[in-house]
């Protein structure tokens, strides 16, 4: 009987230690989502996409030519395509700039952002590159909540035994792929 109560009270402190984390994690400040990061700022870096400013655009509509963009032109004038996968549905994909500052002192960065008529069972795909020409840095796949919201959290640095390492430091570009059913005109 000892043993089940010691081994009781010992889930139950292990249960309330991951609560108080929980909730310490939740308020605090680094953590918090902030406004919508469009350009170099002293905030956390935090992308949001509104589809509702999408310029109208056709299936199969190309991307612009990008060798002329610059990642800080990107970020307020972030370019768009659909490209038609079948009858029924096709990615839109948005390339855009991310710059985060080199005396950043924020850990966390974010993207968010809304899928207009979201085909349903597709993730949005993100994907993070130094230069268009190379390998993509970091790749992240989210599930859409029911609303077609969707929200990505990634570290930009990390401290272990007082050493910093920066994950995300500089200038990205963004590419972000979601499937939609396919636009009719």
């Amino acid at each position: 009987m000892n043993r089940e109560i010691l081994i009781t009270i010992i889930a139950c402190a292990i249960v309330f230690s991951g609560i108080s984390f929980l909730a310490y994690n939740t308020v605090n400040s680094e953590q918090v989502p902030l406004p919508i990061y469009n350009t170099v700022i002293e905030t956390p870096p935090t992308m949001q996409e509104d589809v509702s400013e999408t310029p109208a655009i056709t299936p199969d509509t190309p991307l612009p030519t990008v060798e002329e963009d610059s990642v800080e032109s990107l970020v307020n004038n972030p370019k768009s395509m659909i490209k038609r996968l079948d009858a029924n549905t096709s990615i839109h994909r948005t390339l855009t700039g991310l710059i985060i500052p080199v005396d950043n002192k924020h850990v966390w960065g974010n993207i968010e952002g809304k899928v207009g008529n979201a085909a349903p069972g597709h993730p949005v795909i993100i994907q993070f590159f130094k230069s268009l020409d190379d390998v993509p840095v970091h790749v992240a796949q989210v599930d859409l909540n029911d609303d077609g919201t969707f929200a990505y959290q990634f570290r930009l640095f990390s401290i272990d035994d007082g050493v910093t390492t920066h994950i995300f430091e500089g200038e990205y570009y963004v590419e972000i792929f979601k499937t939609i059913i396919t636009p009719t005109n």
